[in-house]
């Protein structure tokens, strides 16, 4: 099968992504060889999030450092890699954009944050789950630690729920880890009765990026992981024929570095915009009316197709 994993890394990102290509070098050993696998890496340096005139590190210190950082990955995946220098506030949205109009080159794309931290063995049990399921629509994510609140629980790991709601982000990631190390015998795929995912380490059939791509008007940043769980959610209970199902792997639990972020060390060497928290307001506020729209521009062309 074709599988293409991409991540959208900003300047303060950089040193997450040189642990993320590390990982994804180690967990490379573990995939079938008949794969392909295409792993797809924006640097995003846009003068619109960073204010380089400001800020003491120049542009050319992160491009170097990304470029020297994907060499890890020599032998491995195939690498394709864009550096952003322009003036527009571009994010996570656009890679996804750019990648969800080339569905017709992949099985499966595996949308990856570059501060989530996972066992080396679960990409190799993401994509064996991957090629087992029927389902046209599908997207396979792993178990989590305890997140923001019990609509959450379903997707928590057993051997995590002892922490509470609250402080899930003192969690320590390398905790988090050894669970799946102790349960490598005990890995399954299960369905999931509610639908929940955050965006982090998903795996997309490519009909779901074909047919539900972030909305055209979005750029930079924004919640597409709700507004595509609220779009499937709500077509799977109008239309009897959509067969999308959600699966999560079992034991198989990553965790993000929320108490040692890197961002916090950059503050003193970047001069940062706040484009992305205006532009994710922004959408959050237009997720309903673009969820009905949607909805409605698929029955339309169901009727079409009559």
């Amino acid at each position: 099968m074709r599988f293409f994993i991409h991540a959208h890394i900003m300047p303060w990102e950089i040193d997450e992504l040189l642990v993320l290509v590390r990982k994804l070098k180690k967990s490379y050993y573990y995939l079938d060889k008949d794969d392909e696998c295409t792993f797809y890496v924006c640097l995003n340096l846009s003068s619109a999030i960073v204010d380089w005139d400001k800020s003491k590190l120049e542009k050319k210190f992160f491009i170097d450092k990304f470029n020297s950082i994907l060499q890890i990955l020599n032998n491995s995946y195939s690498i394709e890699c864009e550096i952003y220098e322009g003036d527009d506030p571009i994010g996570h949205l656009d890679t996804e954009k750019k990648l969800y109009k080339r569905h017709e080159e992949y099985d499966g794309v595996l949308v990856l944050c570059p501060d989530v931290h996972f066992h080396n063995t679960l990409l190799y049990s993401m994509f064996s789950a991957f090629k087992i399921i029927e389902n046209k629509f599908s997207i396979v994510t792993p178990q989590t630690h305890k997140l923001w609140d019990v609509t959450w629980d379903e997707m928590t790991n057993k051997y995590c729920k002892q922490f509470s709601h609250k402080d899930y982000r003192k969690i320590d990631v390398y905790d988090v880890e050894l669970v799946t190390e102790n349960n490598l015998d005990n890995i399954s795929i299960l369905p999931v009765t509610n639908n929940k995912w955050a965006g982090w380490f998903d795996l997309r059939s490519s009909e779901i990026c074909r047919l539900f791509p972030p909305p055209e008007s979005w750029t930079g940043f924004g919640p597409y992981d709700t507004y595509l769980m609220w779009l499937l959610h709500h077509n799977k209970r109008e239309v009897s024929s959509f067969d999308f199902q959600q699966y999560v792997i079992e034991n198989q639990v990553i965790g993000k570095y929320s108490n040692h972020n890197f961002k916090q060390f950059y503050k003193e060497y970047l001069a940062f915009k706040d484009v992305k928290l205006t532009q994710r307001k922004k959408y959050e506020s237009e997720i309903n009316w673009l969820v009905k729209m949607k909805l409605k521009e698929l029955q339309e062309g169901d009727k079409t197709s009559e």
